[in-house]
């Protein structure tokens, strides 16, 4: 049972109201994250703000919704895991590809880098040196990469620390936190 339940969508008002029949064109029905965000009117609007301004950015989505992946392993979060592996299926992402953005990596050496520097900077707390900064430099990230990826790893963990302080009931195809090695 969720510590914080979703907000009854139908009640909703304003700019909230909006939101969420923006939400439910896009997804076919209100997700619990977004119901449960929408408690606040700041909260969500911060969420799709930041949401607006990444997907102007430079990294594709697909790239965003493995990074998702990647930050929603790190910090142990089921209903983000179980909500962009769907998302990212539904992109056109491989299951492979799944796999191996949740262990922070990829084949392809460009996801590969923005993967890698999006767990450290989870695992780091964004402390990384100057070494290691210009190693991802040296692997072909710009510094506008670098500060997306960290936009998208700050993307990540409010709804992955909304969705822990919450207990949001899954609504996607539950998948385990646990992988198989």
């Amino acid at each position: 049972m969720p510590a914080i339940r979703p907000i009854n969508v139908d009640a909703a008002t304003g700019a909230t109201a909006d939101t969420l029949a923006t939400v439910k064109k896009l997804f076919g029905n209100v997700p619990n994250v977004f119901s449960t965000l929408a408690h606040s009117t700041a909260a969500l609007q911060s969420y799709f703000g930041i949401r607006q301004a990444l997907a102007a950015g430079g990294l594709s989505g697909v790239q965003h919704e493995l990074i998702a992946l990647a930050v929603a392993q790190a910090n142990g979060c089921q209903y983000c895991l179980s909500a962009h592996t769907a998302i990212g299926g539904m992109m056109g992402a491989k299951a492979d590809e799944i796999a191996a953005a949740r262990r922070g990596h990829a084949t392809d050496p460009r996801n590969d880098a923005i993967l890698s520097l999006a767990r450290e900077v989870v695992d780091k707390r964004g402390r990384l040196t100057p070494a290691q900064v210009a190693a991802y430099k040296a692997r072909g990230l710009s510094d506008a990469d670098m500060l997306e990826i960290v936009a998208s790893v700050v993307h990540n963990v409010l709804t992955n620390y909304v969705n822990e302080l919450a207990g949001t009931d899954i609504d996607f195809p539950v998948v385990a936190l646990a992988q198989a090695a």
